[in-house]
């Protein structure tokens, strides 16, 4: 797909997975999500040529964006969010809400775990807390689409305290509804089997969660780290680990995205099963490929290593 500098289609096929992702209107020069997701109103109607998405199916998918890469979209999140539903699309999104971690118990210190016990004691933001799936708090650093998500009337969102994703669609149930605790990964898993993709909009391989799952099934522990359960105990839930060097995944994942420029954001989609599988022999191969820039980051280190060890 051939894309002009202001995101336009410039001639060439239409990729069927991007299609309902530009919103560009050349008779208002805006980027409207929203015309996405009604490619008929007024404005656009005696032009159809610059509204693309018309008959574009998306199953489900996992964004990761930055709304500020390609300028200014009216409505906004929320107008994003409507525009994947208007198409039949699930969208899936991480809400993180670290607000609920509690430091781990003394009983409950598994080796090679990304952590100096010894150094951080652990946070206190979850003492008293306990979380719950209809919980909307989230991490500010997570960004307004997963916000909006987590605000949208219908959602699902997964029972894990610390890392639970959301969804709102045909298919946020199926997608969600198996995540617990003890397994972080659950959704990623059930959007590998949806035959989803993951789109990177302004972002890089490095906000690509995904490939945490890949970690896992090349045979990596997830990190373990604690909230209160439902008794208002602490208990150890599975998360991620450091995900700074994953950018060094682009060129193994390279033949698989189809691009396009929207502004002047780069937007990638990437199929989720041949991503994660073709991530996870990477990381067999060259289990390094994970490591960030930083030689003491104790997390690639314990990574690379397999993750944590159960105390005996």
């Amino acid at each position: 797909m051939k894309v002009s500098h202001d995101g336009r289609p410039s001639g060439g096929r239409r990729a069927s997975v991007l299609a309902p992702l530009v919103p560009y209107c050349t008779k208002t020069r805006r980027y409207r999500a929203r015309t996405i997701a009604r490619t008929n109103e007024r404005d656009c109607r005696r032009h159809p040529q610059c509204c693309a998405g018309r008959g574009a199916i998306w199953t489900a998918g996992l964004p990761h964006a930055s709304l500020g890469s390609f300028g200014w979209v009216e409505g906004g999140a929320q107008a994003m969010v409507a525009a994947f539903l208007a198409e039949a699309c699930t969208v899936i999104v991480p809400t993180f809400s670290w607000g609920f971690a509690v430091p781990p118990p003394a009983s409950d210190r598994p080796a090679r775990n990304g952590w100096d016990y010894d150094e951080f004691p652990g946070p206190a933001a979850g003492l008293g807390r306990v979380y719950n799936p209809s919980s909307n708090e989230i991490d500010r650093d997570m960004g307004a689409v997963p916000a909006a998500v987590l605000l949208w009337p219908g959602r699902w969102r997964g029972d894990h305290p610390l890392s639970s994703f959301s969804a709102a669609g045909p298919l946020a149930g199926v997608l969600i509804s198996a995540q617990r605790p003890w397994d972080v990964w659950a959704p990623l898993r059930a959007l590998v089997e949806a035959g989803g993709s993951v789109v990177l909009m302004g972002v890089g391989f490095d906000s690509m969660t995904l490939l945490h799952l890949a970690e896992q099934m090349a045979g990596r522990k997830p990190f373990v780290r604690w909230a209160n359960g439902p008794d208002g105990r602490p208990m150890g839930v599975q998360v991620g680990g450091c995900s700074n060097g994953f950018h060094k995944f682009e060129p193994v994942l390279r033949p698989l995205t189809t691009s396009c420029r929207v502004g002047n954001s780069l937007w990638q989609v990437v199929p989720a099963r041949q991503a994660v599988e073709q991530a996870a022999a990477a990381i067999r191969k060259r289990p390094r490929i994970t490591h960030c820039a930083a030689p003491g980051c104790g997390r690639c280190r314990d990574a690379v290593l397999g993750g944590p060890i159960a105390p005996r």
